[in-house]
């Protein structure tokens, strides 16, 4: 079991939410949690257009939504940045996932982590 640590720019996505894509995401989340890093494609993707490695895409079956995560080895624990639902692949790499990233560095940094 790996904790899952849900970022403040997710929290605010996830409260406009609707309760059926909440609960959704929130069995995916426990799925993340329990069976890390055994969760199979294609709930499970890697990033490769990030510029972290350990940066993840959890992609919920037809709920249209993709959330950005990162695995951090040293602290034994997933950090759940962003989600998308816009379907669209130039924004989820170019807009999305630059944000991820960088909320990713500030997290880290927060954090007290290199």
């Amino acid at each position: 079991m790996v904790p899952v640590v849900l970022d403040e720019a997710f929290n605010t996505w996830w409260s406009f939410q609707s309760e059926a894509l909440q609960n959704t995401l929130a069995a995916c989340l426990e799925i993340l949690e329990e069976d890390w890093p055994d969760v199979p494609w294609p709930l499970v993707v890697p990033v490769p257009q990030s510029r972290h490695a350990a940066m993840y895409a959890l992609q919920p079956a037809f709920s249209g939504v993709r959330c950005a995560f990162a695995h951090e080895a040293n602290a034994q624990r997933l950090v759940v940045l962003l989600a998308d639902d816009s379907r669209n692949e130039r924004q989820w790499a170019e807009v999305t996932i630059t944000s991820a990233d960088d909320l990713y560095d500030e997290w880290r940094t927060t954090q007290g982590l290199p």
